[in-house]
């Protein structure tokens, strides 16, 4: 059962119930972020809350939140004064005293710009705006920015926009959203370009994992049976992306058929399928690899497929099965052996063209991703022989920095 420590001048606190024999809580700071993170009767609710708190009754361990701002829990943690904080982009500063989980949340960044301004799509650095020790800051900061206005939190960085004060605002697009209505500006009075996908992490200090060092792998492990924050791409995205793929299968058209009908042949007898796929699982959840697996990795398929990975940039998965959904050739081992259960097989299975997943983080490649999965049919029966599957990583293929312009 959680308690709620009343509120002590700016700061809230919450705390799960110690007993004698449970560890010290663990101590973490965090920041108000509506929606993701408001305050509702001195309660820290919202999305990202409720996964600390599922990863942490995962882990059986007491914590403890503060709310203080982002910038002044950047500077306890590398002071060794916290445990851990949230939500922070990856951060080579500090990556030197602490140690990031995998991604809590993914961001949709923009810079937003009035319609009546005609700002140009071009901005000099100085012009854009950005919440004081932000993640957007620290990441304008390493474009040589430094900002010339203190701007204390989002919705005075939307009322400065309003004003003219500045020619455009960094933001998430949710969060910016949901300030910029609460300032009277509404959403067809702006305009915006995406930037970029970016993830969102935990930190925890170097010397808490040094007396707890198996807690980030035991995070992480919580973190991918709580994580529920899934993220559509858009549909302009959408098209982009199933065109890619429908083109890299075109190129490869002759190569792909050709791998599909050698290696359909080699499949394991029928009856220990299943077990080699429950094998698989057992594997993957303990970071090792099967015969199975190194058989396949090492197959020509395979190497074929890796060669179309190499070829363009943004894709960090490609995988081939054959008509049962078998995998039969990858450029990296996935989740599981049999893909028959998946949502893309069925789909394909039951004659749809293509099948796009929602954004989803991969746990292998450490990036988020697009999967775009497509049939492989049988040219004289048009029947499905299997599916290509390719994995685009969102941030690469979408990422537009050229707004950035030096003064």
């Amino acid at each position: 059962m959680r308690r709620i420590v009343p509120i002590l001048a700016v700061i809230v606190v919450f705390v799960t119930m110690v007993h004698a024999n449970e560890p010290t809580p663990v101590m973490l700071q965090t920041h108000l972020q509506p929606p993701y993170q408001v305050m509702d009767s001195s309660v820290l609710r919202g999305r990202t809350p409720q996964m600390v708190q599922c990863v942490f009754d995962r882990l059986k361990r007491p914590y403890v939140i503060a709310i203080a701002p982002r910038k002044r829990n950047r500077e306890l943690i590398k002071q060794n004064r916290i445990d851990g904080f949230f939500l922070s982009i990856p951060d080579a500063d500090l990556d030197e005293t602490s140690i990031p989980t995998e991604p809590l949340a993914l961001e949709r960044w923009k810079v937003f710009r009035l319609k009546a301004s005609q700002a140009s799509d071009l901005l000099p650095l100085d012009q854009i705006g950005a919440v004081l020790g932000a993640n957007e800051e620290v990441w304008l900061k390493r474009h040589g920015l430094h900002l010339q206005a203190t701007i204390p939190n989002v919705k005075s960085l939307a009322k400065l926009l309003a004003k003219g004060r500045v020619s455009a605002a960094l933001s998430d697009e949710e969060v910016f959203l949901n300030a910029s209505r609460a300032t009277g500006l509404e959403e067809d009075d702006l305009e915006s370009t995406f930037v970029r996908y970016v993830p969102l992490v935990a930190y925890f200090s170097k010397t808490f994992i040094k007396n707890n060092p198996d807690f980030i792998s035991q995070f992480n492990k919580a973190l991918a049976m709580c994580a529920r924050d899934t993220r559509a791409a858009t549909q302009s995205e959408r098209q982009k992306l199933l065109e890619m793929a429908q083109s890299i299968l075109m190129q490869y058209q002759n190569g792909i058929g050709s791998v599909e009908k050698t290696l359909q042949a080699r499949r394991l007898p029928k009856k220990t399928l299943r077990q080699a796929d429950a094998d698989w699982k057992e594997a993957m959840a303990h970071d090792r690899q099967t015969e199975l697996m190194s058989d396949i990795l090492a197959n020509k398929g395979s190497e074929f497929l890796r060669k179309i990975l190499e070829s363009h940039q943004g894709i960090n998965e490609i995988f081939l099965t054959d008509k049962e959904g078998y995998n039969i050739a990858m450029n990296a081992p996935t989740s599981d052996y049999w893909q028959g259960d998946e949502h893309a097989f069925m789909a394909l299975s039951s004659g749809q063209a293509s099948y796009m997943s929602q954004i989803l983080f991969d746990h292998s490649a450490h990036a988020f991703q697009v999967q775009v999965s497509l049939p492989i049919t049988n040219e004289k029966t048009s029947q499905l022989d299997g599916m290509l599957t390719i994995g685009f990583d969102v941030d690469k293929v979408f990422s537009k920095i050229d707004f950035l312009s030096n003064p």
